[in-house]
């Protein structure tokens, strides 16, 4: 929120420089983004109004003025705005004058013309205009005074504060708001608006029906007749207006933005000549339409809430105005709206539609539900001073059970010093929270406190404590160490920790990834489009409206973004859940470990030829990964085919009969939605299931020499060769120590739809040494045992 500081400092004025002020914003949680000048330095600029325009005899482009700046005799001005022309007021740089960056002005001959001064621009003089930014010379407002000085004019010594506002602190998106916490903390007197009750002059009378009764408890509304609508703004409100970055439009409209600033009540006005007989305020109906005040048509559905007379829809409330009712200069009587809106109706709206405004913006945080009526005075009253007209009698419209309630909140004596470690005045805490607007009864050792019709956020008592922490200032809390139990909590043998893990995959050159949740309806069903997702009902947006059933969008979304950016090797991992919906209703969240690589194995280098990873370099790291556990020789692979993956390149990894993950290359319809030009293999595991393990048994090692056995087979081409080492391991007996396959043949001398498989049996016994004809004996029954399962013969 962006305001004058001169602005608040007539509501509260504490004894501090500018940038004092905002550091006690920040300590009271008010972060202050920005201080920004409204203007350059500068001296000897005046107010003047020009009287005369004529064309320069000696050039095309420049203008003779003559220019009143309030001396017996006129200026003669030498110009080159094309918006140069009599009976504008202007910003004059007279002889004399010191413009920013040192530049001085001196009468000289322009073309053979005198010019005794300069017609400024906003530029030149480094102002701060927000949304009424001007091309040329600056064009001030009517009611300035000619030969005024215009640093006491424009109050250019004023700063323009940019504070960054919590969502929970809608009230202090006015000035009101942001002075009464500043007044509380300094223990000042703030000088509140004194809102007037204005007589009523006219005698028009306007209905007003709420049917949405919940969405709207309270509704206040006012004709004012016979408005002058082509008036100027004041000047000092446009300074206000234009410093928070408020486009400037007409009188009334500016009034209204100026009320919403000032108070925090965004308000409304309608042409009442478009209005036919009433005001409506309910629910759309489906397919309604309105074109609002951007332009923009759009579609309403029945969970909208609208503004309506008997014929059409005239607002999209608390958002917007339609385009159709908007007040213009001709508009001779308006209808003026003031009202609470439920935060949770607008703000379901304005994502619906994603429409924001700075009206939305208050409503959705929570404005003051007493508010409207103050406000409808306050705008009614700076109304009939600008463009003077005629006020109606207030109507109000009000359902008193369906404005939010404020319960009791029982704050606790001995809560504070828990909570913040000091002990604070009983009379301290009184006055604090009294100065915050809140109702405060003290009871036995505790205090009965009811929150404001404008704090939002006060529902509990550790809110009150913090409010008493913001007043007294963070900083003068004492700093003191932290004293708390340790407790040496048991890690469990049999479980591989996440901690592994990861240690594992970043130790094997990978980068640990964190990504949304939430991914696309388009994603998942590109991925799992055999699964029903949880669809979120108020997403962030529709890109991130599904919850994810894997992990795989995400990485791929990530390593898009890291192609795109000429990054060509990228292996990623990632931990987290993964969201599926049951058929009883209930949602099933799963912890699983994604995987996924591409481009060369190794980073680039002398020593090693660049290669391209495939199936079975990832392969090899989660099989590695398994050996973690005390359980690897319980997995196996099996070729199966999964839709998100290449068919023919893809393999599932069971657990005795149980499927825990899956690996392949990803299908290349995917690659293509994600512009990826190069293979990818991706893995997606159970992590709970794979992070099981058995406790570790250590045995002394053997003192006996081993013996290796190398054997050849040929078999059919289908066998896996995890299925040979597992029926060798079967059968070969407690001596076998470890079966290795190094080396698998296709070629000349090996029949058509067969392989050849040399594999290297180890053994070894712990208490003696092994024998020869005992070796031969279980070698040859491992043979017999091939070639009965498997068909399969020794290689000669």
């Amino acid at each position: 929120m962006k305001f004058s500081e001169q602005w608040l400092r007539q509501f509260v004025n504490p004894k501090l420089t500018t940038q004092e002020l905002a550091d006690q914003f920040a300590m009271l949680g008010l972060t202050v983004d920005a201080i920004i000048p409204v203007a350059g330095k500068f001296s000897g600029v005046v107010v003047g109004e020009v009287v005369s325009r004529v064309q320069h005899p000696n050039a095309d482009k420049l203008s003779c003025c003559e220019v009143n700046v309030g001396k017996k005799e006129l200026l003669k001005i030498v110009c080159g705005a094309p918006n140069a022309r009599a009976g504008i007021k202007v910003a004059v740089a007279t002889v004399g004058a010191v413009l920013p960056n040192d530049f001085k002005i001196n009468e000289a001959k322009l073309r053979g013309e005198i010019s005794q001064g300069m017609l400024c621009s906003a530029k030149e003089l480094q102002l701060q205009l927000g949304n009424a930014e001007q091309e040329g010379i600056i064009e001030l407002p009517q009611d300035a005074k000619v030969g005024d000085d215009f640093n006491t004019y424009f109050k250019a010594n004023d700063h323009i504060f940019d504070i960054e506002i919590s969502p929970n602190r809608g009230d202090c998106l006015s000035v009101l708001g942001l002075a009464r916490d500043m007044a509380a903390c300094k223990q000042l007197q703030i000088n509140s608006v004194a809102i007037k009750t204005i007589p009523t002059t006219s005698k028009e009378k306007f209905s007003v029906t709420v049917d949405a009764k919940s969405d709207c408890p309270r509704y206040v509304g006012r004709i004012i007749a016979d408005i002058n609508n082509k008036t100027q703004t004041p000047s000092w409100m446009q300074h206000i207006l234009q410093r928070a970055h408020i486009r400037l439009i007409n009188p009334v409209v500016d009034v209204c933005n100026f009320v919403m600033l000032e108070l925090g009540q965004p308000m409304h006005a309608f042409d009442l000549s478009t209005l036919k007989n009433k005001i409506h305020v309910r629910r759309a109906k489906d397919g309604e339409k309105i074109k609002l005040l951007d332009e923009n048509t759009i579609t309403l559905s029945k969970e909208d809430l609208i503004i309506a007379d008997e014929n059409e829809v005239h607002a999209l409330a608390g958002i917007m105005g339609g385009k159709n009712s908007a007040v213009s200069l001709d508009t001779k009587n308006i209808f003026l709206e003031a009202a609470f809106f439920t935060p949770k109706t607008i703000c379901l709206s304005k994502r619906r539609h994603n429409i924001s405004s700075d009206s939305s913006y208050r409503f959705e945080r929570g404005v003051d539900f007493n508010l409207p009526h103050d406000a409808m005075e306050r705008a009614t009253e700076l109304l009939l001073q600008i463009v003077g007209g005629s006020a109606a009698e207030v109507i109000e419209v009000v359902s008193i059970e369906n404005l939010p309630k404020r319960e009791k909140i029982i704050l606790e004596k001995n809560q504070i010093k828990r909570i913040l470690g000091i002990e604070i005045p009983d009379a301290k805490v009184e006055t604090i929270l009294k100065s915050l607007g809140m109702s405060v009864k003290a009871v036995q050792n505790a205090w009965e406190v009811i929150a404001p019709s404008f704090r939002f956020d006060m529902t509990l008592p550790i809110d009150l404590i913090e409010e008493l922490a913001r007043m007294i200032n963070y900083n003068s809390i004492p700093m003191q160490s932290m004293i708390a139990p340790l407790a040496m909590h048991a890690k469990k043998e049999a479980r591989v920790c996440d901690k592994q893990v990861r240690q594992f995959f970043v130790g094997r050159d990978y980068h640990e990834a964190m990504t949304y949740s939430f991914i696309s309806p388009q994603l998942h069903t590109l991925f799992s489009h055999t699964i029903s997702p949880m669809i979120l009902k108020n997403p962030l947006s529709q890109d991130l409206s599904v919850m994810r059933t894997s992990m795989w969008p995400g990485l791929l979304q990530a390593m898009q973004m890291n192609l795109r950016h000429q990054c060509e090797r990228v292996r990623l991992f990632e931990t987290g859940l993964c969201f599926l919906p049951q058929k009883n209703g209930e949602l099933l969240q799963t912890a699983k470990l994604a995987i996924a690589i591409t481009g060369s194995v190794y980073p680039e280098q002398w020593s090693e030829k660049t290669r391209a990873v495939d199936f079975y370099d990832l392969k090899a790291d989660v099989t590695a990964l398994l050996s973690l556990s005390q359980l690897s020789s319980g997995y196996s692979w099996k070729t199966e085919t999964h839709p998100a993956l290449h068919p023919g390149k893809s393999a599932a990894l069971y657990r005795g009969e149980e499927l825990v993950g899956w690996l392949g290359e990803v299908h290349p319809i995917i690659l293509n939605y994600f512009d990826i030009r190069q293979p990818v293999i991706v893995c997606e595991v159970a992590l709970k299931k794979i992070q099981e393990s058995a406790v570790t048994i250590y045995e002394p090692f053997s003192k006996f020499p081993s013996v290796r056995r190398d054997l050849a087979i040929v078999l059919d081409q289908s066998v896996a060769a995890e299925t040979v080492q597992k029926l060798i391991t079967k059968n070969a007996g407690e001596a076998l120590q470890n079966v290795q396959i190094f080396d698998i043949y296709q070629g000349k001398g090996i029949e058509t739809g067969k392989k050849s498989v040399a594999l290297g049996l180890t053994f070894q016994d712990p208490s003696r040494t092994l024998r020869d004809e005992e070796i031969n004996t279980i070698i040859h029954g491992v043979v017999t045992v091939l070639e009965r399962e498997l068909d399969a013969t020794l290689r000669t």
